[in-house]
């Protein structure tokens, strides 16, 4: 279940559903064009996606994430991942 206190989660995974893949960068230039969300500065968005929200997402098996060349891959079905984000009103 996607965790309700982190709404960055659920936007990095409403952005990841419709996609097989994507880039750490990629989805940092999404999410500061998201005027809800905190920052707008990518650099900073890739380490936090790095540091603190990629590990958790992977850890719950949601996505791969490869720290290396920074490739995303969604790990779950994505019918499953929107229904939990439409559950929890992040869609």
């Amino acid at each position: 279940m996607i965790e309700r206190s982190d709404s960055t989660r659920g936007k990095i995974l409403s952005i990841l559903v419709d996609r097989d893949e994507m880039t750490r960068s990629e989805l940092a230039e999404h999410l500061a064009a998201d005027p809800s969300v905190h920052s707008s500065d990518v650099d900073h968005l890739e380490i936090v996606l790095h540091h603190k929200h990629l590990p958790k997402l992977e850890q719950n098996s949601y996505l791969e994430y490869d720290y290396r060349t920074g490739i995303l891959v969604q790990s779950q079905d994505p019918r499953e991942i929107r229904s939990q984000l439409e559950k929890q009103g992040h869609e």
